[in-house]
């Protein structure tokens, strides 16, 4: 999505801004140490560079990407770089124990994704939530039921970690889930 620079504005969203942070900085090393990426897309350099946002400068194209970094709890609404809002968002690990084991955590979860994450894009956007499920009154085993990720604009994908018979573990813990809303 970086190299081609199909969208200017990404954002990453993770339970905490130090692993959305980490995440962004594997993306970073990724796209300026790469060889492969180097001799097909040329030197991609970040021309802002802190650990909340990155601008990565694409000669390939002579156009900017720019990424964010943010927490559930973190800044979310208002992001934009250039007067652009996100057109893609990656919502990764955003469950855990600590926000999603109580009811009053996993209604202050989705509160945050109702009002929020789905209002911080652009009229035409992508957006993936994915994770593990951490309790099944959460957040993401929820999403096969919403329409909004099952009309006509939206995908469900559904992916066990493993599938080798040998791996004994618990099924409400072994799936990644895949939501897009196009």
């Amino acid at each position: 999505a970086i190299c081609f620079g199909r969208y200017d504005v990404i954002v990453l969203i993770n339970e905490t801004v130090e692993q959305a942070s980490k995440d962004m900085e594997a993306i970073y090393n990724e796209l300026t140490h790469n060889v492969i990426l180097k001799r097909i897309f040329g030197k991609i350099e970040a021309v802002i560079n802190n650990a909340k946002m990155k601008v990565f400068y694409l000669p390939f194209l002579k156009k900017e990407v720019a990424v964010f970094a943010t927490g559930m709890n973190g800044r979310i609404r208002g992001i934009h770089y250039k007067q652009r809002r996100p057109q893609l968002v990656f919502v990764d690990d955003f469950e855990s124990e600590t926000n999603s084991d109580t009811a009053e955590g996993r209604d202050k979860v989705q509160r945050t994704i109702g009002s929020k994450i789905m209002n911080m894009c652009d009229s035409k956007y992508k957006m993936v939530f994915q994770g593990t499920i951490i309790h099944h009154e959460a957040f993401l085993p929820s999403v096969k039921d919403l329409k909004m990720f099952t009309d006509s604009r939206g995908r469900y994908l559904e992916k066990a970690i493993s599938d080798s018979p040998s791996i004994k573990l618990n099924p409400t813990t072994i799936t990644s889930h895949i939501h897009i809303r196009v």
